[in-house]
């Protein structure tokens, strides 16, 4: 099964969710994930598969501390993909 995933922080909530309503038609098998980096969002629940950043095996508490939001998005991508 593919797996499609985004990374956001909610201010960026909006997108993410227009991100996987497309993805929802054009792949309708795929496994859709949002990877929320600023704790849950149960507005993107209808969307996606909402997963909070913290569980995806980084070292996020002290990731948190030394990146900006765009920053700690990008920086916790590899570990998504590993996860």
């Amino acid at each position: 099964m593919d797996v499609i995933f985004t990374i956001v922080s909610r201010n960026y909530a909006a997108q993410a969710a227009t991100l996987m309503e497309s993805v929802a038609l054009a792949e309708p098998n795929a496994r859709r994930v949002i990877v929320a980096t600023d704790g849950p969002n149960p507005g993107l629940e209808p969307f996606a598969e909402v997963i909070d950043a913290g569980s995806v095996g980084a070292p996020f508490a002290a990731m948190c501390v030394y990146y900006d939001a765009l920053e700690l998005n990008t920086a916790v991508k590899p570990y998504v993909f590993k996860h």
